[in-house]
């Protein structure tokens, strides 16, 4: 529409690529075929706008696929008052997945103010954990992680329920990626 951005690229198995950023506030997807046009058997026409509601300000930065061909899009969503880490699931023919989360959404306020998810990847299990920062009450940044279970719940086992928040120092910290290792530690980097 007016205003777009795209923030992630992932190769499709059928050599199709997928796109993931924001338009006009809302997280979007597009898949293209080979050529470059929209593959239209995806959402609306090769388009997937997903409306967050209240605030919006939604948008995509990282996109991982599961081995059936469903995408999960991570990043951050904007509730009204601040932003919040976001996940989306979604279905190979390019509508949310309903076990996840809330209609295929997940939204986790992280530390009280704005969360900024920039990064995710999947342990052995199938729990996925999402990484970015977060900001203190005085504006300064810290590095933030969650782990959420399969179905997008927050993992209450994983630092103190469910989320991971610490800083060096009192100046900005922030993770811009991250990868989980075969022994499933996790490994941050920013």
């Amino acid at each position: 529409n007016s205003t777009g951005y795209v923030y992630s690229c992932l190769q499709a198995t059928n050599t199709s690529l997928f796109l993931a950023g924001t338009s006009d506030g809302k997280a979007a997807l597009h898949f293209l075929n080979p050529d470059g046009s929209y593959n239209i058997s995806f959402g609306t026409g090769g388009k997937l706008l997903i409306d967050f509601g209240s605030g919006n300000g939604a948008k995509i930065e990282k996109i991982l696929s599961y081995p059936n061909g469903v995408i999960l899009g991570i990043g951050s969503v904007f509730n009204g008052t601040d932003h919040d880490f976001m996940a989306v699931r979604v279905n190979p023919g390019g509508d949310l997945d309903a076990t996840f989360g809330n209609g295929g959404k997940v939204i986790i306020n992280v530390g009280g103010y704005n969360d900024f998810a920039m990064d995710g990847d999947f342990q052995s299990d199938g729990k996925i954990i999402l990484s970015g920062y977060s900001n203190s009450s005085s504006g300064l940044s810290r590095f933030s992680a969650i782990r959420l279970n399969t179905n997008g719940s927050l993992d209450d086992t994983f630092g103190t329920s469910g989320k991971w928040i610490y800083s060096l120092g009192s100046n900005y910290n922030n993770i811009e990626g991250l990868v989980v290792q075969e022994d499933d530690k996790i490994v941050l980097g920013g």
